[in-house]
């Protein structure tokens, strides 16, 4: 079929059409509602200055113009800042009124906004807020004690940290006090801590002294800091434990500072005592304390022969509870046993023992390495607990493993460690037995050391009960084992330059150099060739030795000018150690 309408006539409806429906569109867009739209927004920004220590917080109100289209025509924005800088508070409606404020001011100041309102009809960046010290608002400081520094030691500084900043102050030689000139505020983080140790010369190179703080540390409230401590010499003390049924009068006990009067003190009871006098610590500080007088009718030792390690403040602040002295019966007494006497090699070995009168014994290790040689000192029970039993109680030892009584199976007794051993034989200078508190029986025999009467040659122990030689005069070499202080804790071979003959006096030269000794008594070679063990002190013995013996029973020696530390005019007494079987 063919349409009654032409090709022009179509075309021009379709134009006509297509002219309304765009007449229609835009009157559509030009009668939209624009209100609706949100309010476009902006920031707000601004600078801090003058903080230092605790932070400022400042709060930032806005309310939105009349024509504002959002949420919400107000607002609150918080913020706190640490540090001066830059703060933004985020976007706020544009045109909107605002307000920023200081809700919180930092401790000790004062703080004022400047440009802080207005009307944000673009990015605000004109607020600033600028703080100050409150000179109102109160400061304490910080001071304490110093303890122990002495009158020669020189160059401590202290270092002050805290908010205010860091201040390093000098501390004189002895001073007992020290102040910081710091002002700080409440709630102030604080510490003191020793910038520079002190050094003090006596005679030598300077020595560093450790010194360390107490209670250097801590917040400031609402009072000045006084109570830091500043501790550059610590007390020395432990306590006391009975072997006994209770302690005899008359223990006195003795500490010897380095170049200072020695101090006593009287122990009356078992349990804790101390000395008045604070040690320095150091590298090299190592100090002794020794039995000035033995309560009657009984002995005391002490533990590691007395001596109070102070080489660090670890060691330092454990001085004041780290000796430990024990005390027993004489022999013949309760608890105590009968008596020995006399110096014995152990199991023909490198080993010797001297047996004291007052019940204690003292063993020295004699080894080609130093590792494993040094001394036992300790008590001895003979047949205390039964006939035929020897137990020891070991309070001093710096021998290595497998060396001497203290490398036999312990039992428990009295809550002490304990060696205890069975005697079979104990006679003509002998004693033969085993030790086997667990069952194990290691078997052990103790035979008099070789002596000629009215020479150097043979055992000789000092009066003290503290140490014993060893002389071989025809090898020309001896052995030395002591336990006198802090400084002697050793066993040590003498290589005797010049040896004694047949006359009762002479002199020899002694001489530890290592690698010298190269026997002692009962034929043994080699020996200990090394002078650097624990404690030990190389050349001690070196020098001419001038001694003078009487003959008989019982025989002595005199040893002097020098001596183990021996001055000229006081020369050492030894004693003839002789078997009392």
């Amino acid at each position: 079929m063919n349409s009654i309408l032409g090709p022009t006539r179509l075309a021009a409806i379709a134009l006509g059409a297509i002219a309304l429906v765009g007449c229609d569109a835009i009157k559509n867009v030009e009668e939209e509602d624009f209100s609706s739209l949100p309010t476009p927004g902006v920031v707000l920004r601004g600078q801090v200055t003058g903080l230092s220590s605790s932070p400022v917080e400042l709060t930032a109100t806005y309310t939105a113009a009349a024509d504002y289209v959002g949420p919400s025509p107000q607002g609150t924005i918080v913020r706190t800042v640490t540090k001066d800088g830059g703060v933004s508070f985020a976007a706020i409606p544009r045109n909107s009124q605002y307000t920023v404020t200081v809700t919180q001011l930092p401790i000790g100041k004062l703080c004022q906004v400047a440009n802080g309102s207005g009307t944000a009809q673009a990015d605000v960046n004109v607020v600033t807020v600028t703080c100050a010290p409150d000179p109102d608002a109160p400061t304490y400081t910080v001071s304490g004690s110093v303890v122990g520094l002495a009158g020669n030691a020189n160059g401590l500084q202290l270092l002050l940290s805290s908010p205010v900043g860091e201040e390093t102050i000098d501390v004189a030689a002895g001073a007992t006090s020290f102040a910081f000139t710091s002002e700080l505020l409440t709630d102030f983080d604080y510490e003191v801590t020793v910038k520079t140790s002190p050094t003090v010369s006596a005679g030598g190179p300077p020595t560093t002294h450790n010194c360390t703080v107490r209670n250097g540390s801590g917040t400031v409230v609402a009072d000045d800091i006084a109570d830091v401590e500043v501790a550059c010499g610590f007390p020395v003390g432990g306590s006391v434990t009975l072997m006994a049924a209770a302690l005899g009068a008359g223990l006195k006990l003795q500490l010897a500072p380095p170049g200072a009067a020695p101090e006593v003190v009287d122990v009356t009871a078992a349990g804790e005592f101390g000395f008045d006098a604070l040690l320095p610590s150091h590298a090299f500080a190592v100090y002794g304390v020794s039995i000035a007088q033995q309560p009657a009718g009984q002995a005391c030792i002490i533990g590691n022969a007395g001596s109070v390690p102070m080489t660090s403040i670890p060691l330092a602040e454990a001085a004041a509870t780290a000796l430990q002295v024990y005390c027993k019966d004489l022999p013949g007494g309760p608890f105590s046993g009968a008596a020995l006497t006399g110096t014995y090699q152990l199991d023909s070995g490198r080993d010797f023992v001297t047996f004291f009168p007052d019940g204690t014994f003292l063993l020295g290790s004699n080894s080609a390495t130093a590792p494993e040689r040094g001394v036992e000192h300790g008590f001895y029970f003979y047949g205390n607990f039964g006939p035929g039993t020897l137990w020891f109680f070991v309070a001093t030892d710096t021998n290595g493993s497998g060396r001497g009584f203290s490398q036999y199976p312990a039992t428990d007794f009295f809550g002490t460690t304990y060696v205890a051993g069975a005697v079979t034989t104990a006679a003509a200078g002998q004693i033969t037995g085993a030790f086997d508190p667990t069952g194990a029986s290691v078997p052990f025999t103790l035979a008099e050391v070789d002596s000629t009467d009215g020479q150097l040659h043979g055992a000789w122990a000092s009066a003290d009960n503290s140490r014993f030689i060893v002389f071989d005069t025809t090898a020309g070499t001896a052995f030395h084992a002591g336990v006198n202080g802090a400084a002697n804790v050793q066993d040590l071979c003498i290589a005797l330059g010049a040896a004694q003959g047949a006359g009762a006096d002479g002199s020899y030269t002694a001489n530890a150099t290592p690698g010298e000794c190269t026997s002692i008594p009962g034929g043994l070679a080699p020996v200990n060739t090394d002078t650097t063990g624990f404690f030990a002190m190389p050349g001690a013995f070196g020098g001419s030795v001038d001694f003078t013996i009487t003959a008989g029973p019982p025989g002595a020696v005199s040893l002097q000018p020098y001596f183990m530390g021996a001055p000229a005019g006081a020369p050492v007494a030894l004693v003839r150690s002789e078997s009392n079987l």
